[in-house]
């Protein structure tokens, strides 16, 4: 399993925005009364636990795993999907700054995570195709199926590659 982990200006910036909701909501506990109370300390236990989940939980569980025969990506909690070996048709380095590969540069997220370079989820490309990404940085393996493109760039890139290559059975350069 290849993981890809959040930058600190991300988690950093969870901290900051859950700091800011529990004092919020603290200071509104001390003046609320009654009932009125209990409400207010149900919402509040509801959305730290909902905000911790998607800014520190789910993006420390960003993955893709190579198994025998598949390729999966894992997105919590907006994808899990897998891609067959033989259904991808072409592999290879890409960094969408380079003149020849402006079209692998995302201009519209759909549906997913961005923050600074870290990208991750669904994406549409200069080119206009459908891509899902997995970046930290402009640089990734980009694998090419019929209906869509991948842009993976674990933490361990040099390290996937190696292994990508012995499933696929061919060099990615």
């Amino acid at each position: 399993m290849f993981r890809l982990t959040a930058p600190q200006s991300s988690v950093l910036l969870g901290v900051i925005v859950l700091a800011v909701v529990v004092v919020s909501l603290l200071l509104s506990f001390i003046r609320k009364k009654g009932v009125q109370r209990y409400y207010l300390l149900f919402m509040a236990a509801t959305l730290v636990l909902g905000l911790g989940y998607l800014m520190f939980y789910a993006p420390s569980k960003v993955a893709v795993s190579l198994s025998e025969d598949a390729l999966e990506v894992a997105v919590p909690p907006f994808i899990k999907k897998s891609w067959a070996y033989q259904d991808i048709s072409q592999a290879y380095m890409a960094d969408w700054t380079a003149t020849d590969q402006e079209g692998l540069r995302p201009v519209q997220r759909t549906m997913g995570t961005s923050v600074g370079e870290y990208r991750t989820g669904w994406y549409k490309l200069a080119n206009n195709q459908k891509a899902l990404l997995m970046v930290n940085g402009t640089r990734s393996i980009c694998l090419e199926t019929a209906s869509e493109v991948l842009l993976l760039a674990p933490d361990d890139l040099e390290g996937f590659r190696t292994a990508l290559e012995s499933k696929l059975g061919f060099e990615i350069k």
